[in-house]
């Protein structure tokens, strides 16, 4: 088969800034998928990318409303094999160019995301809920806009894929027989983002959205099973593969059901003491509130370290009791023999009583001490020195307590 974007040129003419040009290439596409059940998922992916920028285009809400319309109703008009992977392919392309629509075309692309939900619900319950269809259909929800904890795929989709939701599943399959198990069964995904998204604004958008809007149904308005509903919250809260921080969320969740109606399960297993859950998050399990590392949680430098203390061969005694000796003559302070300091200055204190020429006699001595230049003594300075000296001894002294040796 001829690839019909290359053919017709049909990208070119739907991107045409012309809106009679992109009307008939619209006109021209959707007629052709009509007619072919052998489209390829590359050749898919190349005509929603014209189709998203015929979209883009559009300017006007009547016209807006319109083309998203037809576009999305087309589902419910191709073949069985085609009409799968149209939809694979409007959410791969919503998911990719989602990044780089303004805040001016937002809205008319809501209304297209709502429009797609909508007639995605009426196909399936045109294709009479095949298990095989409806898990296709959901795969592609968990992969793209609902997919958790990858960061390629925008928030936004995930909080307005949970707004809008359960108003247009409502939409779709009001009047139409649905057993309680396939519309629980398409609550899949958001059960997936509540065990497994790490973030908690989205977990928490979703639990507001999508579960507290059916709790919020009257009894008279049943329709979504509370029963199987809370049933299915239940084995989420109890299960191995939810992570810990989640885990909280969920088991108050359950009790604003069990609130509600009467759910016959063992609540005893909610208590993580009793039931020993174990939830591996990033390397690493959680075992009710305690946390226990594994070999990927230790710091590459520790593991490092341990490996090489493991390599190092150990010393002989003999090494080692020179190395420990060598240590201490290290850590020991090097002996300085310290000078005490002369006290060059010496303050006596000399009784008023003594005898002048006592004092006369420390005077030189004194002086000499400090450095300065004695006087030179002759003869007679001496005899008259010797005779006041011998005159003085006969006065008694007061001792300085000051040793002269």
């Amino acid at each position: 088969m001829q690839d019909p974007g290359i053919q017709t040129g049909f990208g070119k003419q739907l991107a045409n800034s012309e809106k009679k040009v992109r009307d008939r290439a619209v006109r021209g596409l959707l007629k052709w998928l009509k007619e072919n059940d052998d489209v390829t998922e590359l050749q898919l992916r190349k005509l929603w990318k014209g189709l998203f920028y015929a979209y883009w285009m559009s300017d006007k809400p009547l016209i807006q409303q319109h083309l998203a319309n037809r576009l999305a109703s087309l589902v419910l008009q191709l073949p069985p094999k085609v009409a799968i992977g149209y939809l694979d392919g409007f959410w791969k392309t919503i998911c990719s160019e989602w990044w780089g629509i303004d805040r001016l075309r937002l809205d008319k692309f809501y209304l297209l995301l709502r429009k797609f939900h909508f007639y995605a619900f009426q196909y399936l319950e045109q294709s009479q809920w095949d298990a095989n269809v409806t898990d296709q259909y959901l795969d592609i929800l968990g992969q793209g806009p609902l997919k958790p904890n990858d960061m390629k795929i925008p928030d936004g989709l995930r909080y307005h894929t949970s707004e809008v939701f359960v108003d247009e599943l409502r939409k779709a399959l009001d009047g139409k027989t649905v057993s309680a198990e396939q519309i629980t069964n398409l609550l899949k995904p958001f059960f997936i983002i509540l065990g497994k998204s790490a973030s908690d604004i989205v977990v928490d958008r979703v639990i507001e959205n999508v579960f507290d809007t059916i709790l919020a149904q009257s009894e008279e308005d049943a329709f979504f099973d509370m029963v199987e509903i809370g049933k299915a919250v239940f084995e989420l809260a109890t299960s191995s593969e939810t992570i810990n921080k989640n885990r909280s969320k969920i088991v108050g969740l359950y009790k604003k059901f069990a609130s509600r109606v009467e759910i016959d399960v063992d609540e005893s297993q909610l208590d993580p003491k009793k039931t020993g859950k174990q939830t591996k998050v990033n390397g690493s399990h959680i075992i009710g509130n305690k946390r226990k590392a594994d070999e990927t949680d230790v710091p590459d430098s520790k593991r490092k370290k341990k490996a090489l203390q493991e390599t190092i061969v150990p010393a002989s005694p003999e090494v080692e009791v020179e190395a420990s000796e060598e240590a201490e003559s290290l850590k020991e302070p090097s002996k300085i023999r310290k000078q005490p300091k002369r006290n060059a200055s010496v303050k006596k204190h000399v009784d008023p009583g003594a005898d002048s020429a006592h004092l006369e006699n420390e005077e030189p001595k004194a002086s000499n001490m400090s450095g300065e230049a004695s006087a030179v003594t002759t003869p007679e300075k001496k005899q008259k020195n010797k005779k006041k000296s011998v005159g003085a001894a006969s006065t008694p002294t007061v001792s300085l307590g000051i040793d002269r040796a």
